[in-house]
């Protein structure tokens, strides 16, 4: 993760709303956030942000899909990074590239584990969930790309989720690596 990656990924935003919203809906939850806490953290006049974002709604999907953006983006480079070539043959390289990445994400102050699954089980718009599924979606085909075919990939994914669930309930970044070990024995078999 680069230096300037935080755990609240759409913090970065240049929007004051969207990045006051990222900000609470990652510490908080999006239930225990008002638009008068978005509005209060931004401030801007509930005026202004009603004109960009007509709902709680609309600015929890914004918020989930700035974080999808920039979340999936950094991963990418990082894995590219790692071995720019790809291919089979830097199926190795690649993989731990993405338990690096996330072990420096898990290690993060503000790590509270993914904005995007800590939505699971909050009452969410269709939007919101259309943008959730979209992000799983992705990382399946990312997972499936880097482990060369889908049975692996899609166990990459498996050990991928469950570290950031299992480091975000626990606290312990050393879950990246726990996952990054179980990865080269089932998916680099």
């Amino acid at each position: 993760m680069t230096a300037a990656a935080t755990a609240v990924h759409a913090v970065r935003s240049e929007d004051p709303v969207l990045r006051a919203a990222a900000e609470l809906f990652y510490a908080r939850g999006i239930a225990a956030v008002s638009v008068q806490d978005i509005r209060s953290r931004a401030g801007v006049s509930l005026k202004s942000m009603y004109a960009t974002y007509p709902s709680k709604g609309e600015l929890v999907a914004a918020y989930l899909q700035r974080t999808h953006e920039v979340w999936m983006r950094e991963l990418r480079a990082a894995i590219d990074a790692a071995a720019p070539g790809g291919g089979p043959s830097h199926r190795q390289e690649r993989i731990a590239a993405i338990f690096s990445w996330l072990e420096a994400w898990f290690a993060a102050p503000d790590f509270a584990g993914c904005g995007i699954a800590n939505t699971r089980g909050q009452a969410i718009g269709e939007r919101s969930r259309e943008v959730v599924r979209e992000h799983v979606s992705q990382l399946e085909q990312l997972c499936v790309e880097v482990a060369g075919e889908e049975d692996s990939g899609r166990t990459l994914l498996l050990l991928v989720e469950g570290a950031i669930a299992t480091a975000a309930a626990t606290g312990d970044a050393g879950f990246a690596i726990v996952a990054h070990q179980a990865a080269r024995a089932s998916v680099l078999r």
